[in-house]
């Protein structure tokens, strides 16, 4: 969201209404909370899940960041969740050509289906 109209506006991540703090034991979770479009593929999948989920939700802040729409788009949620399991991300060569090769390295580092093969910090 942007922090004003002007044109020194800022970008602020916003919607943490569902945020937790984890415990340093770490406790694995399971709620399925969030918005869709940014969940990792484990939370859609019912799979226990630690705060590693938050790089995917990362990466797809970051792709749009970049190119200017989501990486994932359907109307129809089951739809959306099959698009995030299965179908990788592409990067259409008109709206990333201005984009280095090092940028779409991360977002696909961040947005790999296979929980432990995801970047982490």
């Amino acid at each position: 969201m942007f922090s004003s109209k002007s044109q020194d506006r800022v970008i602020k991540l916003i919607d943490f209404g569902v945020s937790q703090m984890i415990p340093n034991d770490t406790h694995l979770m399971s709620s399925l909370v969030g918005t869709p479009l940014y969940m990792a593929p484990e939370i859609l999948t019912g799979k226990r899940y630690d705060e590693e989920v938050d790089w995917w939700s990362i990466g797809v802040i970051l792709y749009v960041l970049l190119c200017g729409y989501p990486p994932f788009e359907s109307d129809n949620e089951l739809d959306l969740q099959k698009e995030i399991m299965n179908e990788g991300i592409k990067f259409d060569s008109s709206d990333w050509s201005s984009v280095s090769e090092e940028a779409r390295d991360l977002v696909h580092k961040l947005l790999t289906v296979e929980q432990d093969k995801r970047i982490r910090a």
